[in-house]
């Protein structure tokens, strides 16, 4: 065998060598892809687990905290009226429908059965009439969140697509009412309402909307208050007026 043959025999055989080294690399390129692609799903699964179950344990916790929050709201305020020998309840907010809404309705239910029994309850929506009605010579109301948003329903804020025409002046004028029903009250009036400008901002103009218009009526009900306080965290706080 010459030299020649000898060049060309090892020639082929690198050329050889190399379509198999080249087949091999692609054959481990693509595992690796399905690997890495296994893996990134399963990442992304733990990552989706791990978000679920947080978000799980936020809002249980919250509704933990908010029912327990509003628990020592009504401790503290039913604390107030207890030397009163006759206490009206003004309930302001919709009347319970266990089957449209069962969370509201057993709310209800806890809070009527923790009443003291020789408390009267008025049920409607005219609180302004109920602040000046002369037998009612101590009410504790709850409260002015749930009227606030019975009297922007019935003046069209919400209506779709667009509120309806003129809802501010009847808003004004609802709230103009009843802060002029406070003033007249004949007895002693405790009352209950949310703060909803301490968390974040509303995602939506409907939540816009109610937390602005809360705000200005606890302003005015305030301004007209011998005192404020604050309830936060299972501390009372009284606020200066």
């Amino acid at each position: 065998m010459s030299m020649d043959d000898v060049l060309d025999r090892l020639k082929a055989d690198k050329e050889e060598l190399n379509k198999w080294v080249g087949v091999y690399i692609g054959v481990l390129a693509v595992l690796l892809a399905i690997c890495g692609v296994g893996g990134a799903n399963a990442a992304k699964d733990a990552t989706r687990a791990n978000i679920e179950a947080s978000n799980t344990w936020a809002f249980y916790q919250a509704k933990t905290i908010r029912r327990t929050s509003y628990t020592l709201a009504a401790d503290e305020v039913e604390l107030r009226l207890a030397a009163e020998p006759s206490v009206t309840y003004l309930a302001t907010g919709p009347v319970p429908d266990p089957a449209a809404d069962p969370d509201w309705a057993r709310r209800v239910a806890a809070h009527q059965a923790r009443r003291p029994a020789h408390w009267a309850t008025a049920e409607t929506r005219d609180a302004a009439r109920a602040l000046r009605n002369p037998g009612n010579l101590a009410i504790l109301w709850d409260g002015a969140g749930t009227w606030l948003t019975a009297v922007l329903d019935e003046s069209g804020c919400w209506d779709q697509p667009a509120p309806r025409p003129g809802w501010p002046g009847r808003v004004t004028a609802a709230v103009d009412e009843l802060v002029s029903a406070w003033r007249q009250a004949p007895g002693r009036v405790v009352a209950v309402s949310d703060e909803a400008g301490s968390g974040v901002i509303p995602a939506t103009a409907a939540g816009r909307l109610f937390r602005d218009q809360l705000g200005l009526l606890n302003q005015r009900l305030a301004a007209e208050s011998e005192e404020t306080v604050l309830v936060v965290a299972g501390r009372v706080i009284t606020l200066p007026g």
